[in-house]
């Protein structure tokens, strides 16, 4: 019954709308349209300037406001930063009908807990695709092998089978295998591979230009510092403890 049902929505035109038109979200945009499982992509963001650019080099084919992008859509995904999707889930799950919603944050826990208070909660699917590079924004979309990742799936028996296997059916679209964890076993393995690196090496970085007394920067740790600091000091505060160099060896060990 759920294949089917499944099935029922790939046989018309599959629109999908993508929260946050970035880094993930505008390469997540160009792997579904290049693997044929999307065929009209909306685009909603608040920069406005972002928008321009994703419609200049055809990423997406529509922006839109929040509320006509969910209400246009079968699949919502939510590709903004962790503290941005916390602010907009609300507002996107009480105004859902038949239409499923997804998330590709790199932090569960809270959010789930956020999610599993309000309505409509079996047509969310938490994700987190193992994906994305050193760079941010819509300028550095990729596409190819970094899509092809793992994604892990959290929390999965508070979603509807109808609403997993949609979404299951978008991530085996771009070759990727899945994975199966809880909240906090996501969490956990997401700060052993990738959380923990960006933070040490933040502390390092501090730490050499504090004992070598000078502000050069250092070109060669690029590819593991370049992202945003204030990014991964959002994702640190989701463990719930402040960013800081003193705590790094324990915030992630939950």
């Amino acid at each position: 019954m759920t294949s089917q049902i499944v099935f029922n929505y790939m046989k018309s035109k599959m629109t999908i709308t993508i929260i946050g038109v970035g880094h993930i979200g505008g390469s997540m945009t160009i792997s579904l349209k290049e693997s044929g499982f999307a065929d009209h992509i909306i685009g909603v963001d608040a920069s406005r300037d972002s928008l321009d650019k994703a419609l200049r080099r055809r990423i997406i084919d529509e922006a839109c406001g929040l509320e006509e992008g969910v209400a246009k859509t079968y699949l919502v995904i939510v590709a903004t930063p962790v503290d941005v999707a916390m602010e907009v889930l609300p507002q996107i799950l009480p105004q859902i009908k038949n239409q499923v919603v997804m998330d590709v944050g790199s932090t569960k826990q809270q959010l789930l807990q956020l999610v599993d208070g309000l309505p409509n909660r079996p047509q969310f699917v938490a994700t987190h695709p193992m994906a994305g590079t050193e760079h941010s924004g819509i300028e550095a979309p990729f596409r190819g092998s970094s899509m092809e990742n793992t994604p892990s799936f959290a929390k999965r028996k508070k979603s509807s089978p109808v609403a997993v296997a949609l979404v299951e059916k978008m991530y085996q679209s771009l070759n990727m295998k899945i994975a199966r964890l809880n909240g906090q076993e996501h969490d956990v393995h997401t700060a052993y591979v990738s959380h923990i690196s960006h933070i040490s090496s933040f502390a390092l970085a501090l730490t050499v230009l504090e004992k070598s007394g000078t502000n050069r920067r250092f070109s060669s740790w690029r590819a593991v510092v370049l992202p945003p600091r204030c990014a991964w000091r959002k994702a640190h505060r989701r463990c719930g403890r402040p960013f800081s160099a003193k705590t790094v060896t324990t915030c992630w060990m939950f």
